[in-house]
C-alpha cells in the first residue's frame, strides 16, 4: 500500500516537473568582440599552437571576447573536425583569460551545423552565431527563422545570434520582421549581429532583457559608440584592437572630437588595407605585418595576394606610420601559385550522433 502511494506522488511529481525542461538562457556577451583569423601554416593546415598567444594578445589589449569561425576566421573552408578542434583550442586558451568565446556554424550543410552547435554547447560556448543556408536561401523572414531554429534547437541552452551578412551569404531579408518573429519561436534566441547601423537602430527600441544587437561594420563604430551601443563583432579588433578600444572608450564618455579623430584613422587604414585586393586576404596580411602574431596567409581556395600586392601594403602602411615587422620571406614552392601539396592527413570518422574524437585507420575496401 505504501509503495503504490509513493509511485502515485512520484508520478504526480513527473507531471508536475516535466524532465529535460531547457534552462533559462542569459546572454552575457558584451564590449568588444574580436572576429578572429583562423592561424594557417605553410602546408594550409591550422596552426593550432599560435591561439594562446592570440587570446593573450587580445587580452591585453581591451578586447572582452572572441568571434570563432567567423567570415575572418573562414570557418566554412575547414572540415567538421577542424573546428571542434579549433573551437575546443579557444576555449581552452580564452577561457581562463576571461574572454567570452563565440562561435559560427552555419552556412554549411544543416545536420553538420547541427553538430557543431550541438559541440558547442557541450564544451560552454558564451553564445552561437548562425550564418543562413548559403545554398537554399531563405527568401522570407519566416524561412529565415525555421532555418535558424532548426539549428539553435540543437543548443537549447545557449544563446543564438543571428550572423546578418547578406553581402556574403546573398540573404536579405527584413530584419525587423525576422527579430519580431525569432524572438517569438526561438526561447533562446538572443539578437543578432548586424552590418549596417539603420538596421542596427531600428532593432534598438525592440529589443528586451538580454537581447542584444552587435554592431559589425567599423565605419559605424564611432556613431554606434556615442550612440550608447556597447556590444561589437569586429574585424579590425583583432588587427588594430587598441585602437577599437579607444573610438570605443571615447565614445562611451561622449568625447566626440577623439572618437571622429580615431575613426578617420580607422577608415584611413581600412582603405589603404582593401585596395591591395581581395579584403581578407589584405587583412590577414596586415595582421601578420603589424603584431606578434604569425596568422598565416589565407586558405585556398581564395588567391593570395601577390608579391607586388604584399610589398605595396607593407609600403603604405609605413606611410600611415604604422610600425611593421620584418617580414618572412614565403617559399612559393610551398604555399602559392606552384604550391606542393602534402600528404593528406587520415579519413575522420564520427559515431551515429556525429562525435567524433580524430583521425581513425583508413577504410578496408571491398
Amino acid at each position: 500500500m505504501a509503495l503504490g502511494i509513493l509511485t502515485l506522488l512520484f508520478a504526480i511529481i513527473l507531471a508536475i516537473l516535466p524532465l529535460g525542461e531547457a534552462k533559462d538562457v542569459q546572454l552575457k556577451v558584451k564590449g568588444i568582440v574580436a572576429s578572429v583569423f583562423t592561424p594557417i601554416d605553410d602546408y594550409g593546415y591550422v596552426n593550432f599552437n599560435v591561439i594562446p598567444q592570440y587570446a593573450q594578445s587580445l587580452k591585453d589589449r581591451g578586447i572582452n571576447g572572441v568571434l570563432v569561425g567567423g567570415y575572418n576566421g573562414e570557418g566554412t573552408k575547414f572540415s567538421i573536425w577542424d573546428r571542434r578542434q579549433l573551437l575546443s583550442t579557444w576555449i581552452e586558451a580564452a577561457t581562463p583569460l576571461g574572454l567570452f568565446v563565440l562561435f559560427q556554424v552555419g552556412g554549411i550543410p544543416l545536420p553538420d551545423a547541427q553538430d557543431l552547435a550541438s559541440f558547442a554547447e557541450q564544451i560552454g560556448v558564451s553564445a552561437i552565431l548562425i550564418y543562413p543556408d548559403c545554398i537554399y536561401k531563405p527568401k522570407n523572414p519566416k524561412e529565415l527563422v525555421y532555418y535558424v531554429g532548426i539549428i539553435a534547437s540543437s543548443a537549447p541552452n545557449t544563446p543564438i545570434l543571428y550572423y546578418h551578412i547578406p553581402q556574403v551569404t546573398g540573404v536579405n531579408v527584413d530584419m525587423v520582421k525576422f527579430f519580431d518573429l525569432a524572438s517569438d519561436q526561438i526561447d533562446n534566441f538572443k539578437g543578432l549581429k548586424v552590418e549596417t547601423f539603420d538596421t542596427a537602430l531600428k532593432l534598438r527600441g525592440r529589443m528586451e532583457g538580454d537581447q542584444r544587437v552587435f554592431i559589425s561594420n567599423s565605419v559605424y563604430l564611432g556613431p554606434a559608440a556615442l550612440a550608447g551601443f556597447d556590444s561589437f563583432i569586429l574585424s579590425d579588433a583583432t588587427v588594430f584592437p587598441r585602437l577599437v578600444d579607444l573610438i570605443v572608450r571615447y565614445g562611451k564618455s561622449g568625447d566626440r572630437r577623439r572618437v571622429n579623430s580615431f575613426s578617420q584613422r580607422l577608415i584611413d587604414l581600412n582603405e589603404v588595407i582593401s585596395a591591395q585586393g581581395n579584403n581578407l586576404a589584405a587583412l590577414k596580411a596586415t595582421m601578420s605585418l603589424v603584431t606578434d602574431i604569425d596568422v598565416g596567409r589565407i586558405k585556398d581556395p581564395t588567391l593570395q595576394l601577390t608579391a607586388e600586392q604584399e610589398n605595396n601594403l607593407e609600403r603604405r602602411l609605413k606611410d600611415e606610420g604604422i610600425k611593421v615587422k620584418q617580414r618572412q620571406n614565403n617559399n612559393q614552392e610551398t604555399y602559392g601559385r606552384k604550391r606542393i601539396y602534402p600528404p593528406r592527413p587520415p579519413v575522420i570518422y564520427y559515431d551515429e550522433a556525429g562525435r567524433g574524437s580524430g583521425p581513425v585507420a583508413e577504410p578496408v575496401e571491398n
